[in-house]
């Protein structure tokens, strides 16, 4: 499954993205998306194989929500750079 680059246009956006990105990617929150996984896998809602496609595509994700978050930071910092 291909997951798609997306642009970030405003603050919100990036606040939200960063939102998303802290509570199923952080390792340090009880929300994070391995929990689920784990879950599903040890009650054998989902087969291994499943588990592994799943975890893949999160990890797509993750990488995707990042890279709209440097994007839209780097874009940022270009426009006030050139302010000066």
């Amino acid at each position: 499954m291909k997951v798609k680059k997306f642009e970030l246009d405003n603050f919100s956006q990036r606040e939200y993205a960063q939102q998303i990105h802290d509570k199923f990617f952080n390792e340090n929150s009880d929300g994070d998306i391995k929990y689920l996984l784990a879950f599903m896998y040890s009650y054998d809602i989902i087969e291994g194989e499943e588990i592994i496609k799943i975890e893949k595509l999160c990890e797509k994700i993750k990488n995707s929500i990042s890279e709209a978050i440097k994007t839209h930071d780097l874009k940022i910092i270009n426009n006030l750079n050139k302010l000066k």
